[in-house]
């Protein structure tokens, strides 16, 4: 059968996510052989132009009755805590506040959130959190954002599900539901956040991040999707020299059909949040050699029915 499959450029979120969509083509080499076969077969061929123009014409009938696939893979790469502005008490004059949802949102009050929305509107970049809800349309496919804190279970619980049902409302081919949750400096996620996760994705989530640990939490292979429950820290300006300077990008690509989700694969990609050793130089840097295998053996061994080969 012939496939279609289209080819598109990566998008940045202020999370940390992109997202990108390509694909290749598969031949008809099949349908052609069987023509050429049925064709040749009958003898004698007194007129090799006669023959060709009979093969074309049988090809042609035959594309007609194969159906168009059309293909879409969608990569999502997320990173962790970024901290892009300065501390409370350097004070408001030149300072960034977040919208993304998590305890430093209203680090400079009401008017620092809504300058920062109003800065993010005006330049036509996506924001998402809390009653803030974000549907990114790239090639017609919709990918629906929310985030939400996760430190009261039942709230959590609640406008998650709202989040969810405005996205199925809205036709979204994809749900990524992100959370600002756990203990600081815990390696191992908490019921709280299992509790939450786990509802996200039955509710109907196709993908759960979490950050806030400012340290890797494992991943869980839940009912068929992914539950990431801590990403660390990525370009984190909050701590000049932290002990632990492991971090990741999480990658998930998602395969639809004709608009269908087939099936999807993930890829860890072992970071640290400095290209320094002895201080964060706020420049993250992919990892090789041991140092990738020490991470991603970190991962792994945190996580939870995961099933992973590099």
């Amino acid at each position: 059968m012939k496939k279609q499959y289209l080819s598109l450029k990566n998008i940045l979120l202020l999370l940390g996510m992109g997202i990108s969509l390509n694909g290749c083509q598969k031949e008809t080499n099949e349908v052609e052989n069987l023509v050429i076969n049925e064709v040749e077969s009958k003898e004698p061929v007194l007129n090799k132009n006669l023959a060709s123009d009979t093969i074309n014409q049988m090809l042609e009938e035959a594309k007609k009755l194969v159906p168009e696939i059309e293909v879409k893979d969608i990569t999502i790469s997320a990173i962790g805590d970024c901290t892009l502005g300065t501390d409370t008490h350097f004070g408001y004059e030149n300072s960034f506040t977040n919208v993304l949802a998590n305890n430093h949102t209203y680090d400079y009050g009401e008017k620092g959130y809504n300058d920062t929305i109003n800065i993010l509107e005006n330049t036509s970049i996506p924001y998402f959190g809390y009653e803030n809800y974000s549907i990114l349309e790239v090639e017609d496919m919709k990918i629906g954002l929310a985030g939400f804190t996760g430190w009261n279970e039942d709230v959590t619980k609640e406008n998650t599900e709202k989040a969810i049902e405005y996205f199925q409302n809205n036709n979204a081919d994809l749900i990524i539901m992100t959370y600002h949750w756990g203990i600081e400096r815990e390696y191992k996620q908490n019921e709280i956040q299992e509790s939450i996760a786990r509802h996200a994705i039955d509710s109907g989530a196709d993908l759960v991040l979490g950050h806030h640990p400012h340290v890797l939490q494992g991943i869980e292979s839940y009912n068929g999707k992914y539950i990431v429950y801590s990403l660390g820290n990525f370009v984190f300006g909050g701590n000049r020299n932290p002990n632990d300077k492991d971090t990741m990008i999480f990658q998930e690509t998602f395969h639809y059909e004709n608009g269908v989700l087939k099936d999807t694969s993930i890829k860890i990609i072992p970071c640290s949040l400095s290209s320094r050793t002895d201080l964060n130089d706020y420049q993250p840097k992919i990892l090789d050699g041991e140092e990738h295998k020490r991470v991603l053996k970190k991962v792994l061994d945190s996580s939870t029915n995961l099933e992973y080969t590099e």
